[in-house]
């Protein structure tokens, strides 16, 4: 049986895409907004622009 590797590109034949989950935010926007900096700090801001953001859980429960 012959070797078989699986690799995902971009539509611009680049790297596979990051994919980033961000969960229950609890109407913090300061903490996301710092996140998001972080984010950018260590992917770049193409990086993430490129990246598919998943955000899992509550956006205002609980919180300011």
């Amino acid at each position: 049986m012959a070797d078989q590797s699986l690799s995902a590109t971009s539509d611009n034949g680049n790297a596979a895409t990051s994919y980033i989950c961000i969960g229950d935010i609890h109407g913090y926007l300061d903490k996301l907004e710092s996140l998001w900096m972080r984010l950018e700090e260590h992917l770049g801001v193409d990086g993430l622009a490129d990246a598919n953001v998943i955000f899992l859980g509550d956006y205002c429960d609980r919180g300011p």
